[in-house]
């Protein structure tokens, strides 16, 4: 439903009450809200919800604060909870928070292309400027292959959510991009590929940024996790869509 009224009559404060008080009755609900900019372009009458998904899929501003919420809610450092709670009981033994100025066997160097103006690989960059010494809330971990397949399996069998969070974060609510034959949706962490018919064909959860790409991707009509790792940007997408359509023409079928 919608809530209309005069500027000024109290709607932005019965939402928050409102908010507030279902969090308190469930406390497995997620609340998300953005608000508008009346004096601006064409565009903003869709800045909440511009702001909404940047919230729930990756402004990395709300996940420095969710790393703080975690610091107080825990009373223990962000690392040393994702270690404890996230990393231990997933099985995640090869995974950590690793310090730049350390050199561990197993951890690749991040490294970009420096092109010319005609596209040609003149030489190459390392990432280790983009980022802070070691790992933060929003982004920075260090993990394989194989780790984040035994991340995905223990969130699928209940391991580290709730029932309810865990049915929540893997399955699609809001519509990002239509097209012709399917639709891009989004949950509370994962992106959807879902046919018109309501069929999802995969969820998945990537990124990039200088050095590095990489996602984790679950067909479940198959049953198969397609995780990849690059050490350079953008360098993940052409490999995955390959694996993409070799899955769906069959080539892993039993």
């Amino acid at each position: 439903g919608f809530v209309v009224g005069e500027p000024g009559s109290g709607k932005t404060m019965l939402l928050g009450e409102f908010a507030r008080r279902a969090m308190e009755a469930h406390p497995e609900l997620v609340v998300a809200g953005g608000a508008c900019n009346a004096y601006a372009g064409v565009g903003d009458p869709y800045l909440p919800f511009v702001e909404i998904l940047r919230l729930l899929v990756g402004d990395p501003c709300a996940y420095v604060l969710a790393g703080r919420m975690v610091d107080k809610a825990s009373g223990m450092g962000y690392r040393d909870y994702v270690r404890e709670h996230i990393f231990a009981p997933a099985g995640m033994k090869e995974s950590g928070f690793f310090h730049m100025a350390e050199v561990r066997e197993n951890v690749a160097e991040g490294v970009d292309p420096i092109l010319d103006q005609a596209g040609n690989v003149t030489g190459w960059k390392k990432n280790i400027y983009s980022y802070p010494p070691i790992g933060t809330p929003d982004g920075g971990a260090h993990v394989t292959a194989a780790d984040l397949g035994r991340f995905l399996r223990a969130v699928q069998a209940g391991k580290l959510l709730s029932s309810e969070s865990t049915h929540l974060f893997l399955t699609p609510h809001a519509l990002y991009r239509q097209r012709e034959t399917w639709r891009m949706m989004y949950g509370p962490g994962l992106w959807f590929y879902v046919e018109n018919d309501g069929r999802i064909v995969f969820y998945e959860k990537d990124g990039e940024n200088a050095g590095v790409s990489g996602l984790i991707r679950y067909y479940p009509a198959q049953d198969i996790s397609v995780t990849i790792l690059c050490n350079m940007e953008s360098a993940a997408w052409d490999p995955a869509w390959r694996v993409h359509d070799l899955l769906i023409a069959g080539a892993f079928d039993d």
